[in-house]
């Protein structure tokens, strides 16, 4: 079946395909992007085997899923509704959204939880079994490359993020990574775009008289996270860098860039996902106890 003949669900019916579950006891999480309900469901069922029912409803944006939780839509016996946006810059913005069935991601995304150098090299052996781990780890060298790749990154969306703070209405975080890299070598960046880009944020404040110098401008960037690494960098990216990377070294076989997320997701731990998995089960605990309650008195 071609993806064409797939039928896809206009923005009202999302809202509201929940309903057509409401009869059945089970767990229902709601999520942003339409195009990533297999992997939700895939990595709900690693995160909470135990749940009988789960069901994935995306909702085509992160504004869809806090209405859809913000909305006083009738309850159901034995269904319990959990919502899940990606962190993006909310908590750096001030915009979080604070509702106790609504959980925000304590990376930048869902991606950013599957950056994953076990799970890498469990995608490389199955397509290549008869390889030795300890070799295909040697030539993955993925703290190398992750090293590499987050200094720049870093930097990059720290522009990005100031971006979105002083509203300058340049492209930011829904930009491709492969505006950054260089063209014959998809898993290398390219310093010079990133330096121009940064640039471009510069001059941008400095004509709105947000910041005078160029040192004004760096403390801004400076201030922007408070921490480095990949926290703050969209996981996007980084799949994007390293699904490139294997593929340059001739590792990942007849996998697909759009299937390299879902892959991955099949063989990563959960240990990035552990805060997660913690606060759903403790929520959960909490709702079943007050519905007890209720029934009690």
């Amino acid at each position: 079946m071609s993806n064409s003949s797939i039928p896809e669900y206009g923005a009202d019916a999302l809202g509201v395909r929940d309903l057509f579950f409401a009869g059945s006891p089970g767990f229902h999480f709601f999520v942003e992007d339409v195009d990533q309900e297999n992997l939700y469901e895939l990595l709900m069922r690693k995160c909470f085997p135990d749940f009988q029912g789960i069901q994935i409803f995306p909702q085509g944006g992160k504004r869809k899923v806090i209405e859809h939780a913000l909305a006083e839509h009738a309850e159901y016996e034995g269904v319990r509704r959990i919502y899940i946006v990606d962190k993006d810059f909310d908590d750096l913005l001030d915009s979080v959204v604070r509702l106790d069935s609504l959980f925000y991601l304590d990376q930048y995304g869902i991606e950013n939880l599957l950056i994953d150098e076990d799970a890498l090299v469990e995608l490389c052996v199955q397509e290549f079994p008869k390889l030795q781990r300890a070799d295909v780890k040697a030539g993955v060298d993925f703290d190398t490359v992750i090293q590499r790749w987050s200094l720049p990154l870093d930097r990059l969306h720290r522009a990005f993020l100031l971006v979105q703070k002083f509203s300058l209405g340049l492209p930011n975080t829904g930009s491709s990574v492969e505006n950054f890299v260089y063209r014959d070598r998809r898993c290398t960046i390219d310093q010079r775009l990133i330096n121009s880009y940064v640039d471009s944020v510069f001059n941008k404040l400095s004509e709105l008289g947000v910041v005078g110098c160029r040192e004004a401008f760096e403390n801004e960037m400076d201030r922007a996270f408070t921490t480095n690494g990949l926290v703050n960098v969209n996981g996007k990216f980084v799949l994007h860098l390293l699904y490139h990377h294997v593929k340059r070294l001739g590792l990942c076989g007849h996998v697909k860039g759009h299937s390299f997320a879902y892959r991955i997701a099949g063989a990563c731990g959960l240990g990035r996902f552990s805060s997660f998995i913690r606060a759903v089960r403790e929520y959960i605990g909490r709702d079943c106890a007050a519905e007890q309650l209720e029934h009690a008195n």
